[in-house]
């Protein structure tokens, strides 16, 4: 490669924003610019098509993306290198879980009953006696962990 190559190969950290496309992926790249008068940084956001070969990424991964010497397409000017982290299956490395941001998910079983939003005899309360819907994932989650609701 020459030093003019070099210089214009650019790689970008992201975030998937969408794979509805075959073989791209949707990337989103943020980066901090200064604003002179006020001397205070502001994220920019810029909207990247990276192609995606093996269609292994999904949305909310953070990915790498290399600029490509020629584009592949109208749209497509960047290649995706690899996946940083992986949303979702996430495995606490202390405990050997599986979990998301907060919680252990204990079996899979409990965890979909949270998602479909009833308990696994197909009962749903989602009015209060005042008329206030209830945030039934809380509740469903306080009765996984055992505190009274």
């Amino acid at each position: 490669m020459s030093v003019h190559q070099l210089r214009n190969m650019k790689i970008l950290l992201g975030q998937v924003i969408g794979t509805k496309m075959r073989k791209t992926a949707k990337v989103r790249v943020e980066r901090l610019v200064l604003d002179e008068y006020v001397m205070q940084y502001y994220p920019k956001r810029m909207t990247v098509f990276a192609h995606d070969a093996q269609q292994q990424a999904k949305e909310g991964d953070i990915v790498l993306v290399k600029k490509l010497p020629i584009p592949r397409s109208k749209n497509v000017k960047y290649d995706m290198e690899q996946i940083i982290y992986s949303l979702g299956n996430v495995t606490d490395p202390i405990t050997g879980k599986k979990c998301d941001a907060f919680s252990y998910w204990e079996d899979s079983e409990s965890m979909e009953d949270v998602i479909n939003g009833g308990d696994a005899e197909g009962s749903v309360d989602r009015l209060s006696s005042d008329g206030q819907e209830k945030d039934l994932i809380d509740s469903k989650q306080r009765q996984m962990d055992g505190t009274p609701v």
